[in-house]
C-alpha cells in the first residue's frame, strides 16, 4: 500500500518546491478497513520539530479503489526550508506517517525526530536569465586551454614557463616541501578566442573560465590583483575581444570569483614586500589592513584558508573589503564592464549571507547577469555560521555546481547499485528541493578541476588512501594513463554517463578535455592540457551529435521530467513540453537489454544512438517488436516526436 509518495502529482501537487503564496495540496491514502479518527499535516522548520509552524487537519475527500483519501491544501508566505509529515489517529491510537528515505514513501512511526519529507518555498518572484538554460556550457582552465602565437606574454621571474605542451604537470614538492603549483604552459585569452568556432561546433552557449585575474599560482585561485588580467594570459583588450567575439557567436562568458581569500603574494597582503604598494601584512596602516585577521596564536599570524599559510582568509564582514568588491565601481562592475555575463563563486559556503546578499543585489541590478555558486551538498539543507544557508531561496544565487548529480551520474554507470535506487532517489531528492528556476539552469558536470577526470573515475583503478598526499601523488601518477582495455571501457561508459548529463534537467557543463578524452586523477592530473593533435576524435564527433540536439531543441531548458524506468542497468526517461516530448534510454550493462517503447513514441523519430553517432544519418524509423526494442550494450537511444 502506498499511503504517501512526495513525487507523485496524486499525493503532493504540484510536484517539488513552491513559491511563497502558492497553493500545494497534499493527499494521504488509507486502505478503506483503516478507520481514522483524525488525520494532520505537520509543517515545521527543516531540522527542527520542537517548534512545529503549523497543523492542517486533512478531512475525508472521497474513497477511491478501495482506499480513503484524505486531502488538505495550504500555502507558506516566508521562504524556507521545511519538513513536514503526518499525524494520524486510527482505531483510537495515533502514529506518524513519516518518509522512509530508501523508498520515499510513508510509514508508520510513533518518533516525532526525523525522516521527513522536505518542502523548499522559495521567493515569488525569483527568475533565472534565459541564456543560463541553453545549450552547454564549457569549463576552461586558462593556462592549459590553447596557446595563441600572438598572445601577450609577460613572464615573471617566479614562474616556471613550460615548454612541453602537454607533458605532466609539477605534481611533487620542491626541494623545501611546497607545492608551488608555478609551472605555466602559456595557455592564454587568444588561445580561447582562437578556439571559439570549435566550442561553437560542441554547442558550447556558456563558458565559464577558472580565475583571469593576476595570480602567483597557475590555477588562479589566490588572487594578487582583483583589477588586472593575469599578464601570462594577456590583458583587459584580450579579454574584451574574446568577449565581443563570443557574444557575435551567441556564447556567454561567466568569470569565477574568489572572494573568500588571496594570495599571501598580493597587492593586497603583499607579505614579501613584492608590490611598492603597502600591504595589510606590512602595516596597520595599510588600506587593507581590515581585510585580514591577524591572531598572534595562530603559527603564521593571521587567519588562513584551510591552513595554507599563501592563502590569508579575507574578513568578508568588512565594509572597505565589501565596498571593494560590490560597491559602486568596484570589482564586479568593472569585470561586467568588460564583457562578463555572470559570474561562478568559489566556496561560496565561506561567504556569509551578510556578504553574499548584497553582493547577489548587486549582480542582480544588472537585468542580464547569472550568479553560480559552488556548492557540494544539497544547497538547501546546507549550514554554515550556524544557520540554515538561503542560496536558492530567491535572493542569492541563481543556481550551484551540480555535484549530487556528478556523483550519482559516475556511481551508477560505473557501478549500478543494487535496483538503481540510490541514483534514482538522488536525481528526485535534488529536483523535488531546488526551485524551478535553479533546477533549469544548475550546472551539471562529471568533472572538475576539483575532481577525478570523468573517464579515469568510471574505469580507473580505485585508489587506496596513503599516509601522506607525498604517496598519493606518487600513486596516481603511476596510474595516470588508462590502459587501452580501462580506456575502451571508460569511454563506452563515459558517453553513457554523458547521455545522462546533457538530458537531465539543468545545463551540461563540460570540464575542458573531457570530450577529447582527457585522464587524470586529482589535482594537478586533472588539470593537463588539452591534447591538441591527440584528441579522441570519435569521443570529440560524440559531443558535437548531443550539443547538436541541445542547440535544436531548445525546449529542453524548462521542460519537465520524468522517469519512466531505472534498474541497475536501464535507465528511461522523458522530457515534455506542450509541443514536443522526448524519451531518452541507456543502457549501462555489457549485454543487450529489452526495453518496452511507450505507445506515443512508437511512430517517433529516431534521433540519436549512440552506436550509430558516427554516422552522418542515422535510421529515423523504430523498428518495434511487439513494442519493444532490443538495446545494445553500452547504447542509448533518443526518440523525439
Amino acid at each position: 500500500m502506498r499511503m504517501y509518495n512526495s513525487y507523485m502529482l496524486e499525493h503532493k501537487n504540484p510536484f517539488g518546491a513552491i513559491r511563497t503564496n502558492t497553493e500545494c495540496t497534499f493527499s494521504v491514502r488509507i486502505p478503506n478497513d483503516v478507520y481514522v479518527n483524525a488525520l494532520q499535516l505537520m509543517v515545521c522548520p527543516w531540522g527542527d520539530w520542537n517548534h512545529p509552524i503549523r497543523e492542517e487537519p486533512m478531512p475525508w475527500k472521497k474513497l477511491q479503489q478501495g482506499e480513503n483519501i484524505f486531502s488538505c491544501t495550504i500555502s507558506l508566505q516566508v521562504p524556507g526550508v521545511y519538513g513536514y509529515c503526518f499525524r494520524i489517529t486510527k482505531n483510537g491510537k495515533t502514529n506518524l506517517i513519516k518518509r522512509n528515505p530508501r523508498t520515499n514513501e510513508g510509514f508508520y512511526s510513533y518518533n516525532l525526530e526525523g525522516w521527513h519529507w522536505k518542502l523548499t518555498c522559495y521567493d515569488a518572484n525569483f527568475r533565472t536569465p534565459d541564456f543560463a538554460k541553453q545549450g552547454v556550457m564549457y569549463q576552461i582552465f586558462p593556462d592549459r586551454f590553447y596557446k595563441a602565437k600572438n598572445g601577450k606574454t609577460s613572464i615573471p621571474d617566479s614562474i616556471v614557463y613550460r615548454q612541453d605542451w602537454g607533458e605532466m604537470p609539477v605534481y611533487m614538492p620542491d626541494e623545501n616541501g611546497i607545492v608551488r603549483n608555478n609551472d605555466f604552459f602559456g595557455g592564454n585569452l587568444k588561445g580561447i578566442e582562437e578556439k571559439l568556432p570549435y566550442l561553437k561546433s560542441l554547442g558550447v552557449s556558456n563558458l565559464y573560465l577558472m580565475p583571469i585575474v593576476e595570480s602567483a599560482e597557475n590555477h588562479g585561485y589566490s588572487t594578487a590583483n582583483y583589477e588586472k588580467v593575469n599578464p601570462l594570459l594577456g590583458d583587459w583588450d584580450d579579454f574584451e575581444s574574446l568577449a565581443k567575439k563570443a557574444h557575435q557567436m551567441g556564447i556567454h562568458i561567466l568569470l569565477d570569483g574568489v572572494f573568500s581569500h588571496t594570495g599571501s603574494e598580493s597587492i593586497y597582503f603583499n607579505k614579501s614586500g613584492k608590490y611598492p604598494s603597502l600591504g595589510a601584512y606590512q602595516s596597520t596602516e595599510s588600506p587593507y589592513f581590515s581585510w585580514y585577521t591577524f591572531d598572534r596564536r595562530i603559527p603564521c599570524g593571521y587567519r588562513t584558508w584551510w591552513g595554507f599559510d599563501t592563502l590569508p582568509e579575507l574578513n568578508k564582514w568588512s565594509p572597505k573589503y565589501q565596498k571593494y568588491i560590490f560597491g559602486d565601481n568596484g570589482i564586479i562592475d568593472l569585470w561586467f564592464e568588460k564583457g562578463a555575463d555572470g559570474l561562478r563563486l568559489d566556496v561560496v559556503d565561506e561567504l556569509p549571507d551578510e556578504f553574499l546578499t548584497p553582493l547577489a543585489q548587486k549582480v542582480k541590478s544588472y537585468s542580464d547577469k547569472v550568479l553560480y555558486g559552488e556548492v557540494w551538498e544539497d544547497a538547501v539543507t546546507k549550514e554554515g555560521y550556524g544557520k540554515r544557508r538561503e542560496y536558492l531561496l530567491g535572493k542569492q544565487l541563481d543556481s550551484v555546481m551540480n555535484y549530487p548529480f556528478k556523483n550519482a551520474i559516475l556511481s551508477y554507470v560505473r557501478y549500478g547499485g543494487i535496483d538503481g535506487s540510490e541514483f534514482y532517489n538522488t536525481i528526485m531528492n535534488i529536483l523535488e528541493s531546488y526551485p524551478k528556476p535553479a533546477v533549469d539552469c544548475l550546472m551539471n558536470f562529471l568533472s572538475t578541476h576539483d575532481t577525478i577526470r570523468a573517464i579515469t573515475a568510471l574505469a580507473g583503478e580505485e585508489l587506496e588512501r596513503k599516509s601522506n598526499y607525498v604517496e598519493e601523488r606518487k600513486e596516481q601518477a603511476r596510474l595516470d594513463s588508462l590502459s587501452k582495455a580501462q580506456y575502451r571501457l571508460g569511454k563506452k561508459r563515459l558517453k553513457i554517463a554523458t547521455m545522462l548529463q546533457y538530458f537531465l534537467p539543468g545545463i551540461p557543463c563540460v570540464y575542458y578535455g573531457d570530450e577529447a578524452g582527457l585522464m587524470g586523477y586529482k589535482d594537478p592530473f586533472n588539470r593537463k592540457c588539452y591534447p591538441w593533435g591527440r584528441r579522441d576524435k570519435n569521443l570529440v564527433n560524440f559531443y558535437k551529435k548531443l550539443g547538436k540536439i541541445r542547440k535544436e531543441n531548445p525546449f529542453l531548458a524548462e521542460a519537465e521530467f520524468a522517469f519512466l524506468r531505472v534498474d541497475t542497468d536501464i535507465c528511461i526517461w522523458e522530457r515534455k513540453s506542450k509541443e514536443h516530448n522526448m524519451f531518452i534510454a541507456v543502457n549501462r550493462s555489457g549485454s543487450k537489454e529489452t526495453i518496452v517503447i511507450p505507445e506515443e513514441y512508437q511512430k517517433g523519430k529516431v534521433m540519436f544512438t549512440i552506436k550509430k553517432c558516427t554516422k552522418k544519418n542515422i535510421e529515423t524509423t523504430l523498428f518495434l517488436k511487439k513494442n519493444k526494442i532490443e538495446l545494445d550494450a553500452y547504447d542509448g537511444i533518443i526518440l523525439c516526436i
